[in-house]
């Protein structure tokens, strides 16, 4: 139930009182502080009861939020196989930042690992890096950018597939 505040005026309220810069001898005061128009000394307020929502907008407000429910379950649920918070956006026709917040408490929970939209590549890639080759021959042979190479790599270093490679140790080209 929501209400409003109203400022009402008591009946029995005492005249209000001068303030304190008036000077109480009589007629020595300076018009610049008398009081013209005083406000009243005790206001209270008080609660209206607004009208309940008809049943048209009760029913509305139910599908919007069912609704809601079913994107953020959808938008879990594409998370989860590996799309990124662009891609479920536009699928979904939301926002980014709905996304993001669909999806907090998977990203948040412990110990929670999505799989990766690159787990098809993982194999060949782990095999050609632990060859010692480069990024742009991976991508050449798997049909990736080196952008995307880099990310499954990030993605086998965080499965603890593979390690850096020493600076200084040597990467040959295939």
């Amino acid at each position: 139930m929501r209400c409003s505040i109203k400022r009402r005026v008591l009946p029995n309220a005492p005249a209000p009182t001068k303030p304190r810069a008036v000077k109480e001898v009589q007629g020595l005061a300076p018009k610049h502080l008398e009081v013209r128009n005083p406000k009243p000394a005790v206001t209270v307020n008080v609660k209206r009861r607004r009208r309940t929502p008809s049943k048209a907008i009760m029913e509305s407000a139910k599908k919007r939020t069912e609704e809601k429910q079913q994107r953020k379950a959808k938008a879990i649920e594409l998370y989860k196989s590996g799309w990124t918070f662009e891609e479920i956006a536009e699928h979904l026709g939301v926002k980014m930042g709905a996304v993001y917040d669909y999806t907090r408490d998977i990203r948040m929970s412990y110990g929670y690992k999505r799989v990766s939209k690159y787990a098809q590549y993982f194999d060949a890639a782990e095999k050609l890096y632990k060859q010692g080759a480069t990024y742009t021959d991976i991508g050449e042979q798997l049909g990736l950018t080196r952008a995307q190479v880099d990310t499954v790599i990030q993605d086998l270093r965080n499965n603890g597939r593979v390690g850096r490679r020493n600076k200084w140790t040597s990467r040959r080209r295939l």
